[in-house]
């Protein structure tokens, strides 16, 4: 579908009707999830799932064929969706929107060139190549009760954490907070070190060779949390280390 699912969707519903009257559910679901008007995965999943019930239609994957509307595509966005992905254990495939010869050229916009034909990086490429570096294991996240903000975060060896933050096409300040820190091995009360950088943009043309490193600060937690931070801008977090 090229519109994510809602309970007022009739396409949604005819077409559910029809599989599984027919029996010939598909092996995956699709769907678009572009654009604010879509919602995103945090409520779209639910509203499928329910459908799902309705006409008796047995769970499988999800893909999402497309995500992102052009504004979307910046590091803060990608950050959001990836989040919301990651969570409902969706594969998706960022939307191209180009045209012409741009249609199989530049990554879909993650990379330009110059005039002498040499493909240099923007800032959302800088934010997915870290975001294939976070290897280990995914924690559980929750976005801001305004769904307006969302993190992503893994945890590997020698007391690692890694979280990725952002908003959705908002310009706004929102805290982290970061619990559980002893199943990292960590005391339940201490002074963990927080590396910060920040992911800049400068649109799809504008050349980013690498995130922006913003140093190192120390954090003081206590009953197994560290009380709410405050990323800048949109940044990735290396915590504790």
């Amino acid at each position: 579908m090229a519109h994510s699912p809602t309970l007022k969707d009739t396409h949604w519903q005819t077409w559910m009707a029809s599989v599984s009257g027919n029996k010939t559910a598909p092996d995956h679901y699709s769907w678009h999830q572009i654009g604010s008007w879509e919602g995103q995965p945090d409520t779209t999943v639910p509203i499928f799932n329910s459908l799902r019930v309705t006409y008796n239609l047995t769970e499988k994957p999800i893909e999402v064929n497309e995500y992102a509307w052009p504004t979307e595509q910046n590091p803060a966005n990608t950050v959001y969706y990836l989040a919301q992905f990651e969570r409902h254990n969706i594969r998706a495939l960022r939307a191209n929107w180009g045209g012409g010869s741009a249609l199989h050229d530049y990554m879909a916009n993650l990379v330009y060139k110059s005039n002498n034909g040499i493909y240099y990086p923007n800032g959302e490429w800088q934010l997915y190549k870290y975001y294939a570096g976070m290897t280990g294991t995914r924690v559980a996240t929750t976005a801001s009760s305004d769904l307006l903000f969302d993190v992503f975060a893994t945890v590997s060896g020698n007391c690692l954490a890694k979280i990725i933050a952002g908003t959705r096409t908002v310009q706004a300040a929102y805290d982290i907070r970061i619990s559980g820190l002893s199943s990292l091995g960590l005391p339940t009360n201490g002074t963990v070190d927080v590396r910060t950088y920040r992911f800049d943009w400068a649109g799809p043309k504008g050349e980013i060779n690498a995130p922006v490193d913003l140093g190192r600060s120390k954090k003081t937690y206590s009953g197994d949390t560290v009380g709410t931070f405050r990323p800048l801008d949109v940044c990735s977090t290396h915590f504790p280390s």
